[in-house]
């Protein structure tokens, strides 16, 4: 191989790596911007008294973690978000069940899973969250 050529490859790669890093710094930066906000989820318990809204906010990148916020009688009460391997969430992502004063939010994404249970007692709201990551296989 010339040495051309050697150098015109170097340049190439260094290139491809900046332009990636590049990508990565700048949908992180993106992300973190509260561009749209879109509700996902609406339920309201079988009384009709309490409520639970998830809403899909930030800018949704390729392959990027959907960043949520979980609102409850409509105050912000926690923040997360779902990994589902760039794809779209969508009902399939969610299951929410209620047992009176009590909601269970279930969140299934391609990366991880979540279990948020908030509970509504008078004026005030709690909630205590499982979030699950699953561990890559081990490969001997």
């Amino acid at each position: 191989m010339k040495k051309s050529s050697k150098i015109l490859l170097i340049i190439l790669i260094v290139i491809l790596i900046l332009g990636l890093l590049a990508y990565v710094f700048i949908s992180k930066f993106i992300r973190n911007i509260n561009i749209k906000e879109d509700v996902w989820i609406y339920s309201s318990s079988e009384n009709g008294m309490h409520n639970v809204k998830v809403v899909r906010t930030g800018l949704k990148m390729i392959f990027a973690d959907q960043d949520l916020i979980v609102y409850a009688d409509g105050e912000e009460l926690y923040r997360t978000s779902l990994s589902n391997d760039g794809k779209t969430l969508d009902y399939s992502n969610y299951k929410i069940t209620w047992d009176t004063d009590i909601a269970i939010l279930e969140l299934q994404g391609e990366g991880d899973a979540e279990t948020i249970t908030i509970k509504f007692n008078n004026d005030k709201v709690t909630y205590h969250t499982n979030k699950v990551i699953p561990t890559p296989p081990k490969y001997h």
